[in-house]
Order: structure tokens, then C-alpha cells, then sequence
């Protein structure tokens, strides 16, 4: 089973980070750095999860699947 990234599920979703971060209680800004990888307060993955119907556990993973195609990306980028 591959796992999703949080960009993924919030479009599976057709949510905007606006429409997410408001249904999480957070910033648009904060759904952004968080769809770009950024480290997140355990609360705000709880509150994450909750929304996206995961457990908290499940945030780590697809926090990571997040990050790992951020990386890639910057990878790709340097390697062109």
C-alpha cells in the first residue's frame, strides 16, 4: 500500500489549504509548511489526523511521504 502525502489526501479531499487549515484550526501558512515537510506540533497532527480520519501514528507516515518528495524534488533540482 503506498502512502499518501498530505497534498495528496487534502486534494483527494478537493480541499484548499485554506479549507483545510480552517477544518484543523490552524493557518493556511501552517498547511503549507506541513505539505512542504516542515515539523509539526503534536498537536496539530492530532488535530490533523482527526480531520483526515487517520490515526495519529498514521500523520508520521504520511508526514514522511511528504517530505521524502520534497526531497526528491530538491534532489531532481540540484541534479539538473
Amino acid at each position: 500500500m503506498q502512502i499518501k502525502s498530505l497534498r495528496e489526501l487534502r486534494i483527494e479531499r478537493q480541499w484548499s489549504q485554506d479549507e483545510l487549515a480552517k477544518f484543523v484550526g490552524v493557518t493556511s501558512k501552517t498547511i503549507q509548511r506541513a505539505e512542504g515537510g516542515a515539523p509539526l506540533r503534536l498537536e496539530t497532527v492530532r488535530k490533523l489526523a482527526h480531520v483526515l480520519g487517520l490515526q495519529p501514528e498514521q500523520m508520521a507516515a504520511v508526514w514522511a511521504a511528504g517530505r521524502s518528495k520534497v526531497d526528491d524534488a530538491a534532489y531532481d533540482k540540484k541534479e539538473s
